[in-house]
Formats: structure tokens, C-alpha cells, sequence
């Protein structure tokens, strides 16, 4: 009962004396404008006792009773007091305060700088100035999205879609009707007859944005029906960095498995390309007619290798590794960044075919009579190499040199084994 007697007047005597307070109320205005002076400052001069201006411009400072001299402070404008002002207990007392600019004028101050361009709010930015119909990803997203690689990244753009990892699908529309563009430069193709990117040899550490343009501009190619894709590297960064990256995967019906076919390959064909294993001899002429004799023939057949029998070996799994490293330095005045990608897969991928030809329906069996029937065993392996290696040398404030350099090397190893039952020729 005692601890409750206490704690009772101690609660009637904060009461009391928060009645006893009293505050000064009112408004800051601008002397020019007459509106509100939002963010300014009512303190009583000389004290930390101060009391902020909402949006409206009013205010309310809460003081015991007595007389304080008040000032009103904000940036841009003169400090404006007033002394003498009363504070009654339980009243408020107006003061109202029309700031005027201050007339003193500062130094012109210039700031230099490189635009980001990978950040959000930059691509947010850039969108709301296109006049065209499009969309994309900054280096910001991507860092939260924990992508490998621009195939992955390019997949999370609405109505766009990648097959394996080559073939880009926009708006529904196949890789022919669409174009891809690096840095503003039209990408080579990773297939002979086809048009392709490769998107996974581009790891996410070196993209800057991507940007998909789904509708037709003057700077823009006009040789697409579904889109562009804009797909833009890093050529500056802000500090040193590094990162390395190794995944591999297993396919169920290829890794781990016996009998997997290859050729006699070359010894560099781990790095996308033949060293001159693959060349037809000297020997052998420009074309061959029906002209040439049986005996030249013959020394022309004998002359190539016999690779007509695959060797066959244990699949291993897939392979992917990624290295990155960008960096920054300076020299006298100039200063100089380097973005490097090295990125590297080698896959292995066997699987069963079934090839049926029949000829022309007969409706006196009811059936079609079997053309060719053929089993087929295809194996693929591939292997692909990408480098990136871009400088950039800031001389001054409006100069600067870029050097941007891009490889991709993809080489595919292919082999198939055909069995079956050629009718149309009785074999």
C-alpha cells in the first residue's frame, strides 16, 4: 500500500505540472511569398528548447511560465527574434514570424562527376524519358536477384524468354525476328545458320543494364519484329573487386554413364576450337567430279582419316567457372579502371532418337509401308569461352577514352550413331 501511495503522488505531481506549462503558438511565414516556411526552426535563443514547423507552417513550443526571447532560424534566411515574450501557465501565447531572404550571396561551387548509369533510379529515369516501349534491369537488381549470368538475368524481363541459353523468344516471336546488341554493337552468332547469342558467356558482375526495346526508333536497327536487347558492360567501377564462381550439374541420362560418344578430338577442343586435327590433307583437291579417275579416287578416300568409329568413355558431369575482376588506379592526373570476365563451360549431352519415314498412305491395307526406320544415338559436347576486357582512361572532366574488348569462342563436338532399315534401298 505504501509503494502504491507513492507511485499515486508522483503521477498527481507530473500531472500538475504539465498543467502548469504553457506554450507559444503561431505561424512562420515567407515576407515574400506569404507561404509557409516548412522545416524552419522556433528555439528559444540561446537554449536546446526548440520546436519544429510542420507543412502548414505552424508550430507549437511548450515552456514552463516566464519571459524568453524566441528566434526563428532556417536556411536561406534571415535569423529572426523577438525578446520579451510572456508564458502564462495553461495559455498559449501567439508569435507569428515573417522570414526574409538572406541577401548573401555564395561562392560558385562546381561538382564534377561520371553519371551511374547501373543503378535503380537511373533506370528508372531512363524509362520515363523513352518515348518508345520499353523495359529492363539495372546492375542494382541484378545484384539482388543472385544471377550467373545475363541468360538468367534477361529471363526475369517480362515477355522474354531464353532456350538454352542461345536463343532468345520476345513476345513469342523466335530468335529471328529479334536482335541483340552489345555495348551498341550487333553480337556475332554462336550458330552458323542461325541467329543467336550466347548470353550465359556475359556473368552478371559485368552488366551494367540491359534494356529490351519492344517498338521501332530512328536509332535503333530496324531488322527485328519482337524486340532488341541492349545488353550494356561495366567500363568504369568505383573500387577494386574480384569474385569467382564454379558450379557443375549432372544430366540423368548422360552423366555418370558409360558408352558416351566422342570423336578423336584435337588437344585444344576443351577450348571451343580444332587445332587443325579437323583439316582436309593437302592431298586433297579444291572439289571433286564425276572427272576424277577411280585410282585418284581412291588415293583422295585413302588419304583422310578414319574416324568413322567413336571412342566411347564415362560422361563426367558439367562444368562452369567464372572469374571477375575490376579495377581502379590512378596515374598523375588520369584515372584509369579495367572490368575483366573470364568465363568458361564444357557440357556433355547423349540421348536416343527415333527417325520414321513412311511412304504414301495405301487404302487398300489401310497402312503406309515403312520408308526408313532409323535409331538414332546423338551426342554433343561443347564447350564455350567468353572474355571481356574493358578500360577506361578519365584524362579531365570532358574527356575520357574507352577501350572495350569482347570474345566468344563456342565449339561443338557431335557425334551420331545410326542403325536401322533402309527400305527404299533394301539395306
Amino acid at each position: 500500500m505504501r509503494h502504491l501511495f507513492l507511485l499515486f503522488l508522483g503521477l498527481l505531481f507530473s500531472t500538475l505540472t504539465m498543467a502548469q506549462q504553457g506554450s507559444i503558438v503561431g505561424k512562420v511565414t515567407d515576407k515574400k511569398t506569404g507561404d509557409g516556411v516548412i522545416g524552419a526552426t522556433v528555439i528559444v535563443t540561446g537554449t536546446v528548447q526548440a520546436a519544429p514547423v510542420d507543412v502548414e507552417g505552424n508550430y507549437e513550443l511548450k515552456l514552463d511560465p516566464g519571459t524568453y526571447d524566441i528566434t526563428m532560424t532556417y536556411i536561406g534566411y534571415k535569423p529572426l527574434t523577438f525578446t520579451g515574450i510572456a508564458v502564462t501557465a495553461g495559455n498559449k501565447t501567439t508569435l507569428n514570424g515573417s522570414m526574409e531572404e538572406s541577401t548573401t550571396s555564395l561562392k560558385e561551387v562546381t561538382v564534377t562527376g561520371q553519371k551511374q548509369t547501373g543503378t535503380e533510379v537511373a533506370m528508372i529515369q531512363d524509362l520515363k524519358k523513352s518515348e518508345v516501349v520499353v523495359s529492363g534491369m539495372s546492375n542494382d537488381q541484378i545484384v539482388k536477384t543472385l544471377d550467373r549470368d545475363a541468360s538468367e538475368v534477361v529471363k526475369r524481363i517480362p515477355g522474354v524468354t531464353i532456350q538454352n541459353n542461345n536463343f532468345i523468344v520476345i513476345r513469342g516471336l523466335a530468335e529471328r525476328y529479334n536482335t541483340v546488341m552489345l555495348n551498341g554493337s550487333l553480337t556475332p552468332s554462336a550458330e552458323v545458320d542461325t541467329r543467336s547469342f550466347s548470353f550465359d558467356i556475359l556473368p552478371s558482375s559485368v552488366i551494367d543494364r540491359v534494356l529490351i526495346f519492344k517498338s521501332g526508333a530512328p536509332e535503333l536497327p530496324g531488322e527485328f519484329g519482337g524486340g532488341i536487347v541492349q545488353v550494356y558492360t561495366k567500363n568504369s567501377v568505383l573500387e577494386n573487386s574480384g569474385s569467382f564462381t564454379a558450379s557443375g550439374w549432372a544430366r540423368s541420362n548422360t552423366t555418370f554413364k558409360s558408352g558416351y560418344q566422342e570423336s578423336s578430338h584435337s588437344g585444344t577442343d576443351w577450348l571451343g576450337y580444332d587445332n587443325g586435327r579437323r583439316q582436309l590433307p593437302n592431298t586433297a583437291p579444291s572439289y571433286i567430279d564425276r572427272s576424277l579417275s577411280g585410282e585418284a579416287l581412291q588415293q583422295v578416300g585413302s588419304s583422310l582419316r578414319n574416324e568413322w568409329t567413336p571412342r566411347l568413355t564415362t560422361a563426367r558431369p558439367d562444368m562452369r567457372l567464372s572469374l571477375g575482376l575490376n579495377r581502379k588506379f590512378e596515374l598523375g592526373k588520369t584515372s584509369f579502371s579495367n572490368v575483366t570476365s573470364l568465363s568458361y563451360s564444357n557440357t556433355r549431352e547423349q540421348y536416343d532418337i527415333e527417325r520414321n519415314r513412311y511412304e504414301a498412305y495405301v487404302p487398300s491395307t489401310n497402312s503406309a509401308p515403312p520408308f526408313r526406320l532409323y535409331s538414332d544415338r546423338r551426342a554433343v559436347t561443347s564447350s564455350r569461352l567468353g572474355i571481356i576486357h574493358n578500360w577506361q582512361a578519365r584524362i579531365n572532366d570532358r574527356n575520357r577514352i574507352e577501350f572495350r574488348n569482347f570474345l566468344n569462342q563456342y565449339g561443338t563436338d557431335e557425334v551420331v550413331n545410326r542403325t536401322g532399315i533402309d527400305y527404299s534401298q533394301g539395306d
